[in-house]
């Protein structure tokens, strides 16, 4: 049997399609147990970031005003509960595979441009079989 890993790259930038991405990485995680899975985020400093723990669920929202954070604090809660339910599950199957779950900052301008292009040759030098990415 081979030991070789698919490697795989989720984009996380705190939006709610990154959220949806997340999700779906995790249910790939949860049913490929040869997947490592590096989650990567796009920063424009390095600026007081040593020593700092990187949690993936600290990237939603971007920040307590998101749009659609909003709405989903705001919802009924039928609606704030399966949102906890997904956030929950989806943090549980990243709980049980961390030693194949690894955090990775790209530091540069993060314009679509700059982002995509470092995004692109990080993915390239670190020989990514597959990008996970919301639209």
């Amino acid at each position: 049997m081979s030991d070789s890993k698919f490697n795989v790259l989720l984009y996380s930038d705190g939006s709610q399609q990154a959220f949806s991405a997340a999700v779906y990485s995790a249910n790939l995680l949860k049913k490929m147990p040869n997947m490592q899975l590096t989650i990567v985020q796009v920063q424009e400093s390095d600026e007081g970031s040593m020593g700092v723990e990187y949690s993936w669920i600290d990237t939603w929202p971007v920040s307590p005003t998101s749009e659609w954070m909003k709405r989903v604090i705001e919802s009924d809660t039928n609606v704030r509960n399966l949102y906890n339910d997904i956030l929950t599950t989806t943090d549980g199957i990243f709980t049980d595979r961390v030693k194949d779950v690894n955090h990775h900052v790209i530091y540069c301008n993060p314009s679509i441009t700059y982002t995509v292009d470092a995004l692109l040759e990080y993915a390239e030098k670190k020989h990514f079989k597959l990008i996970i990415m919301g639209t």
